[in-house]
């Protein structure tokens, strides 16, 4: 059966139908579903069924970007992790995450993936409300839109620069905000309306991330100055010749609070939806920040204390 939304948002195409079980999802699909870190959350949350109510771990599915999935987190320390296995730690959460590093918004809303042969790969989104109404969670999380525009060696966040040499101020204020009201905006929307109808009282959570460095530091760094991942914000600066530092920092400020914004906002028109504010949570330093975009092991235990009071608050 196609879930009535599916036509409206362009997802459903003739020859893909939507799944109703795991085993009918495409190898795609089922290799995000049954990623190492979700191996064992059927066992799991059956386990806790058998719990009285009020010891029951609440139920989650995410959905999101590297901020739900990653690994340099690990290496830095193992028994900590990222911010999802820090939610994990608490004991309050079982969360099945299909975040994956380097995703952008308009792939999980809209899907623009193709593969080897060119040809597009089913929606992401297909595979989000197939998991929410099979594990029929209690809530769901989002985290979407930074590399929308960040994206490698900055060329997504260039779109929203001036060049200093112009005299105009370094950020195209009118651009971005066209782009978060709308495009941004509707992307989330589109998001909240298909898992919605997959499970009706479901309580979706979106953050709009912290205040990004962009110091030009990436995940790593070798000797001879290969960067393996990044940096995605200082080099669209130093090719428009913005400086100082403040200046940078000011652009990427204002642009994180108008991705915030647009969260306030589907907060405030969707019953359901509750904006995880992290704004300011991070200090402005390297203790806290990994690299540009992503916290330290410390940093996502600061977000994670985030994110566990504003879930508690609104689940229990």
């Amino acid at each position: 059966m196609i879930a009535p939304g599916l036509l409206s948002y362009g997802l459903y195409q003739p020859t893909t139908r939507v799944q109703t079980e795991p085993a009918d999802l495409t190898p795609e699909a089922r290799e995000t579903m049954y990623q190492t870190g979700n191996s064992t959350f059927a066992r799991r949350v059956k386990s806790e069924l058998a719990k009285p109510w009020e010891q029951q771990a609440w139920v989650g599915v995410s959905e999101g970007d590297s901020w739900f999935d990653y690994t340099p987190s690990f290496l830095e320390n193992p028994f900590k992790g990222d911010l999802l296995a820090q939610l994990h730690q608490t004991g309050k959460f079982h969360i099945f995450n299909l975040g994956k590093a380097g995703d952008t918004l308009e792939n999980m809303a809209y899907g623009t993936e193709v593969g080897s042969n060119a040809r597009p790969i089913p929606c992401q989104l297909l595979t989000t409300v197939e998991t929410v109404r099979l594990h029929q969670p209690d809530f769901f999380l989002l985290s979407a839109g930074g590399n929308d525009f960040s994206g490698p060696d900055g060329v997504e966040l260039e779109f929203y620069l001036n060049h200093a040499t112009s005299g105009l101020p370094a950020l195209r204020r009118l651009r971005a905000q066209e782009t978060f009201q709308n495009y941004v905006s509707q992307a989330m929307q589109t998001i909240i309306n298909a898992v919605t109808q997959a499970k009706p009282d479901i309580k979706i959570f979106i953050h709009g991330y912290d205040y990004a460095m962009p110091d030009g530091r990436a995940v790593f760094r070798t000797p001879l100055g290969f960067n393996f991942i990044g940096p995605w914000l200082q080099p669209a600066f130093a090719r428009n010749r913005i400086w100082p530092e403040s200046a940078r920092y000011q652009v990427i400020r204002e642009l994180i609070d108008m991705h915030n914004r647009v969260i306030e906002v589907l907060a405030k028109t969707n019953q359901n939806v509750f904006h995880i504010d992290c704004r300011g949570v991070l200090a402005q330093n390297s203790t806290d920040w990994a690299n540009e975009l992503h916290p330290t092991v410390a940093g996502f235990g600061k977000i994670a204390a985030r994110f566990e009071e504003v879930l508690l608050e609104v689940l229990s």
